[in-house]
This record gives structure tokens, C-alpha cells and sequence, in this order.
């Protein structure tokens, strides 16, 4: 799949993942802000590793159940970009949880239809 140039590998019905950026290190695990949030239809969410880890990314509804697994592999050190289609979702506030070795980070999402 190909967007403005860039091009994803889709790894499941709900995600595309966007290696971009490959070969600049972080200092920190990190899960950044999603873009567009409030998101329509879909949104991107990125996160830096600081070292070649297991991750797990998950998206949960407010009542706490798991709607989405995006990611769970082996991925490099550096930055990663996912973009999460919540196409089959109803509006409301949901929880983006990246999972590693190390760290667990959770932020909030908003779904607006």
C-alpha cells in the first residue's frame, strides 16, 4: 500500500506499519501522541525504541476490552509508525497500550463518528 510516497507493509485487517525514519536512535521507549486525534476513520500512531525489542500494540475500549491487536513481533531499534483503521468501531474514547520488554505506555484516543 502506498500513500504520498511512503510505503507501508499491512500486517492485519486493522493496521499498516510505516518503517520510515529507520537508522535515527532514541535515547527513550516511547509511545508519541496519534495523529489526527480526535480521528475520524483512522489514525497513525508512532512510538521510538531505544533498542531491538518484543512489542505488543493493542488498542482497548473505555470498558477495558482488547478491540485491536496491531503489533506483537520483534521490531528494530528506532522509530515505527502503525496506521490503525478503526473503520468497524463506534465513536468513544479508546486506549492505545505499546507493550515491551521494558515499558508499558498507554494514551487515550478519541473516535468521533
Amino acid at each position: 500500500m502506498t500513500s504520498g510516497g511512503t510505503v507501508y507493509k499491512v500486517r492485519s485487517p486493522f493496521a499498516a506499519v510505516n518503517d520510515a525514519g529507520a537508522g535515527l536512535l532514541p535515547d527513550a521507549f516511547q509511545l508519541l501522541p496519534n495523529y489526527p486525534n480526535p480521528f475520524n476513520a483512522t489514525t497513525t500512531i508512532r512510538f521510538l525504541l531505544p533498542a531491538a525489542d518484543r512489542v505488543a500494540l493493542r488498542i482497548y475500549s473505555a470498558l477495558g476490552q482488547e478491540t485491536a491487536r496491531l503489533l506483537s513481533e520483534e521490531r528494530a531499534a528506532g522509530p515505527h509508525g502503525v496506521i490503525w483503521s478503526a473503520l468497524t468501531l463506534s465513536s468513544g474514547i479508546y486506549y492505545i497500550v505499546l507493550e515491551s520488554g521494558i515499558c508499558r505506555i498507554a494514551r487515550s484516543a478519541v473516535l468521533v463518528r
